[in-house]
């Protein structure tokens, strides 16, 4: 899991070497197939790209959302080839529990990138909109909401969670695969994000140490598993 992990990390990282919005069609190639084939690391995974994309700049975080875009939409294809319900039950490890876990995360980071991306990217993200709403990839109230965003002036707010640190109820459904509230009840306190943070580091490590299943353990993946994604840096 650790190479894959830093596979992941690198990878990201060198999208910010780009011109905006930091598109790579064959970075989002690679890391796609990597996410797909670590699908026992799939908590882990969401957690360096959410971190990455918190870190990112405004006129990068489009590249970052593509790469969202074609793991999720792989990882649901997957689920419903192996018939996988995609809810809050699904197993750890397994296509559906990764897409869940996107699902979740969804809300706050299409209010960020509504918040920060330069105007010329918004038509862009609209069209991911509409590819989602066409895929059905996520829930089409959420959908709607993500537009009502992307039309609404961008604000200036003042944040109380440390850089690339998910909300707290985003880092209890990383962890225990339970639906995160959709509102927080009070402002997050850094001390105690950081120390979920420690928490889920010393679960993967105990995780990939212990219980992970080896690569060679994995089910193959579907015959339709290597069937082309239309790529979105042309968007």
């Amino acid at each position: 899991m650790a190479s894959a992990v830093t596979d992941l990390e690198t990878g990201l990282q060198a999208m910010l070497n780009l011109k905006p919005p930091g598109v790579s069609g064959s970075r989002i190639t690679s890391l796609t197939s990597l996410c797909v084939a670590n699908i026992q690391s799939e908590s882990v995974l969401i957690q360096k790209i959410y971190t990455h994309f918190k870190k990112t700049p405004g006129t990068h975080k489009l590249g970052v959302l593509y790469v969202v875009d074609s793991v999720t939409r792989k990882w649901l294809e997957q689920a419903k080839a192996q018939g996988q319900p995609i809810n809050s039950s699904a197993p750890d490890g397994t296509y559906a529990a990764g897409v869940h876990r996107v699902t979740e995360l969804m809300p706050v980071l299409m209010n960020d990138i509504s918040q920060s991306a330069p105007q010329d990217q918004k038509e862009k993200i609209k069209k991911l909109l509409d590819i989602w709403e066409k895929g059905q990839t996520f829930p089409s109230q959420m959908l709607e909401t993500f537009r009502q965003g992307l039309n609404s002036p961008a604000q200036t707010k003042t944040s109380t969670t440390p850089p690339g640190s998910p909300p707290p109820n985003v880092m209890a459904a990383l962890q225990s695969n339970q639906p995160a509230p959709t509102a927080p009840a009070a402002a997050p306190n850094g001390s105690s994000i950081l120390e979920a943070l420690a928490n889920i580091a010393r679960q993967n490590t105990t995780a990939a140490s212990g219980s992970a299943p080896s690569n060679g353990n994995m089910p193959a993946p579907a015959a339709s598993h290597m069937r082309r994604i239309p790529l979105l840096h042309s968007l």
